[in-house]
């Protein structure tokens, strides 16, 4: 108040420095604590500068790197067309490398590539280097002892209105809901498969997976098809996707190669794009900054030594490992 009053005196004096010794003998002013931690970093520091992950983090971020490494190497091999999605993008954008709090990887495929992989990997997985985990259309492949992980999400193509329109954007967003209420409470089969199972005990389980998952796709396919349109739009094929995960086929594809810390992996057409309808002002920090996985929160000692083990293999041994020695 004594600030304000003193300002307030100031502004009708003639000159600049008269005006600011009176204003100076209000006081200064009275900046609030913060907070928040994110209070913080929004006012001093360019968040293009803010240092990559180091410790834990970074040899978690390392370990999915060489995961997905593997997975390109056998999609490439296979000519199985990928894209990266989630916080890649974001990572692609301001660091060309993972953001410092990013703790998993996922990557998208159309429906057809992503019935194509689940045929393929089959073959190769589990193993006894690598488990894996299926659900509602989302492939985990988990590396036993770092705990490297790798989400698989399956996406189809579909006419709908432009979704970067409002109104298109609701009618969507009023389908996807409909789409919720009818599969998303459903007892879809989760399970984890490793080399300790059977091949006929997967084989079973893919099946009865397969034809839960096939009823929810043509649920699915008829609410898009209802809402009308003529945008070919990516429309993510889980029951838990939010709104702002659709997008125009433009926004994806072509995809192209791009240079991500030190690997080349496919991305979608138009990153910067896909940022914006995902997540806005991809130049702040989440308000969930440290938030992790389950599998990144074990900081044992034994997960670094595994951790380490694994980062020193070479790209044929990880390679082997991950196709079960069949490459």
């Amino acid at each position: 108040m004594k600030r304000t009053l003193f300002r307030i005196l100031a502004f009708p004096l003639p000159t600049r420095n008269m005006r600011n010794y009176v204003r100076r003998l209000g006081g200064p002013k009275i900046i609030p604590p913060a907070k928040h931690i994110t209070d913080v970093l929004y006012a001093s520091i360019d968040i293009a500068g803010v240092p990559r992950a180091r410790g834990f983090m970074r040899y978690v971020q390392q370990a999915n790197l060489r995961l997905l490494w593997a997975f390109d190497k056998f999609a490439t091999e296979n000519h199985l067309e990928y894209f990266m999605i989630g916080g890649a993008i974001a990572g692609l954008i301001r660091y060309s490398a993972c953001v410092p709090w990013d703790d998993d990887i996922d990557v998208g495929m159309t429906a057809e590539n992503y019935t194509k992989f689940l045929q393929l990997i089959r073959k190769t997985l589990p193993n006894n280097e690598y488990s894996l985990m299926l659900t509602s259309n989302v492939f985990r492949i988990v590396h036993n002892k770092t705990k490297a992980f790798l989400d698989i999400l399956r996406y189809g193509v579909q006419k709908t209105p432009d979704c970067y329109k409002q109104d298109g954007a609701t009618k969507i967003s009023h389908a996807q809901n409909i789409f919720n209420k009818t599969t998303q409470n459903k007892p879809f089969l989760k399970f984890y498969a490793t080399a300790e199972m059977s091949a006929s005990e997967i084989s079973q389980i893919y099946a009865k997976l397969y034809n839960q998952h096939t009823d929810a796709l043509q649920t699915q396919n008829a609410t898009f098809a209802n809402i009308g349109g003529t945008n070919k739009t990516i429309i993510p094929l889980y029951t838990d996707c939010k709104p702002s995960e659709f997008y125009s086929f433009n926004t994806i594809f072509p995809v192209s190669r791009k240079k991500f810390d030190k690997y080349e992996l496919y991305f979608p057409n138009d990153p910067e794009l896909y940022a914006t309808k995902c997540w806005g002002d991809i130049w702040k920090f989440p308000p969930d900054l440290f938030r992790t996985h389950e599998y990144t929160k074990d900081l044992s000692p034994q997960k670094l030594i595994e951790l380490r083990k694994y980062l020193a293999m070479s790209d044929d041994e990880i390679y082997n490992g991950f196709t079960g020695g069949t490459k």
